[in-house]
């Protein structure tokens, strides 16, 4: 069995902190992508 005080309150911060890190690292290329289709699209 998990402790609570362990894994509970640990890997809720673990996943938002590795999920920040992926927002910064991807946010702006899919930004760019975006950017992208909306311009074949409009044209």
């Amino acid at each position: 069995m998990a402790d609570p005080d362990g894994c509970d309150l640990k890997d809720p911060r673990e996943t938002a902190r590795k999920a920040a890190k992926a927002v910064c690292e991807w946010g702006p290329l899919v930004i760019q992508a975006l950017r992208v289709l909306w311009d074949l699209l409009g044209s």
